[in-house]
């Protein structure tokens, strides 16, 4: 039975990297996170401006991510939106994937799996951020408020593209 099962596992684990490999996303990894990063000021409620599109949050609209401080100092994160007329939430746990004055961290919504959470770009003020991931098909574009001007928007496009990201593709959902 155990011999079986390592067996299995061994495919299993064979046939994940054969196809990471083949995984033709582009890195993120020539991106720095943003250095000198204050979770306090980070905390709160973060609007959704723009994304590139993925299938866990197709038709989603009036996007908000909510991120408050556990007792065990995770952050725990609640994204929410509307979808269809009904409002959907997920709840997560974040941690600093390494030094904590960095934008870097691992997020995950269900565990053991997690994702690189990386604040790439980052008002001074704190009032709107770009994230992504570990690959360049995730880009979120953030603000506290609901809406931005034009001029902002820009920005966040200009500084997007310069990076690489696809931005064509960007979704911007109803807020």
């Amino acid at each position: 039975m155990l011999k079986n099962f390592i067996i299995v596992f061994i495919i299993l684990s064979l046939i994940w990297v054969y196809l990471s490999a083949c995984n033709k996303q582009e890195s993120t990894q020539d991106i720095p996170a943003v250095s000198n990063f204050e979770l306090n000021k980070y905390l709160g409620d973060w609007y959704e401006i723009a994304r590139l599109p993925h299938s866990f949050e197709k038709d989603m609209e009036y996007v908000k991510a909510n991120y408050s401080l556990n007792p065990d100092g995770s952050v725990k994160v609640v994204n929410s939106g509307i979808k269809h007329g009904k409002h959907k939430s997920i709840y997560g746990i974040a941690s600093f994937k390494g030094n904590k004055n960095m934008g870097n961290l691992e997020v995950s919504f269900f565990r053991p799996f997690w994702g690189l959470y990386k604040i790439i770009y980052l008002s001074p003020d704190y009032e709107t951020a770009i994230v992504t991931s570990g690959t360049k098909n995730y880009l979120w574009l953030l603000s506290r408020t609901p809406q931005i001007t034009e001029s902002d928007k820009n920005i966040f496009i200009e500084k997007a593209s310069s990076w690489g990201f696809d931005t064509a593709k960007l979704i911007y959902p109803k807020q």
